[in-house]
Order: structure tokens, then C-alpha cells, then sequence
């Protein structure tokens, strides 16, 4: 269980991708900012298209694919909800 998102940025890519399955809503929030803002972007495409139940978590995430310019991806997402 991660208390912060300091935290988090420290984990290994399996811890969290552990936390985007396993974790608390803002643990996976966490998760997904940690992994877009080390991969450059590159892997919210991935991240976009998981079932995500909470929509806090959903809202982060389309913050984080419009960021990133992932424009159709953002529409997808939105689509989606």
C-alpha cells in the first residue's frame, strides 16, 4: 500500500502495473501518472484501453491522454463513459 505519490514514482514498472490492477482508486491514479511521466506518453495508449470502474480514475486518465496529445484516444475514452 503506497501513502503518497512519491511513493509510487519509486515502484518498478510490475509494482505498478501490481497497483493498476490491485490498488486503491488514488493508488492507480498514481500508477498512471508514474507510468505516462516515464514512458513520455508512450504507454497511456495501453493504459487508456483497460476497464477502469472508477470514474475519478477515468477522469485522471483522460487528463493524462489529452496531455500527452492523445486526442483520439481521449475521444475513445469518453465514448466509452
Amino acid at each position: 500500500m503506497a501513502g503518497s505519490f512519491e511513493d509510487v514514482r519509486e515502484l518498478g514498472e510490475s509494482e505498478l502495473r501490481a497497483l493498476l490492477d490491485r490498488g486503491r482508486p488514488e493508488e492507480r491514479v498514481w500508477a498512471i501518472w508514474a507510468l505516462a511521466l516515464r514512458s513520455g506518453g508512450a504507454d497511456v495508449g495501453e493504459l487508456a484501453a483497460r476497464a477502469e470502474p472508477d470514474a475519478g480514475v477515468r477522469r485522471n486518465l483522460a487528463i493524462v491522454l489529452a496531455g500527452h496529445g492523445h486526442l483520439e484516444l481521449l475521444v475513445a475514452l469518453a465514448h466509452k463513459d
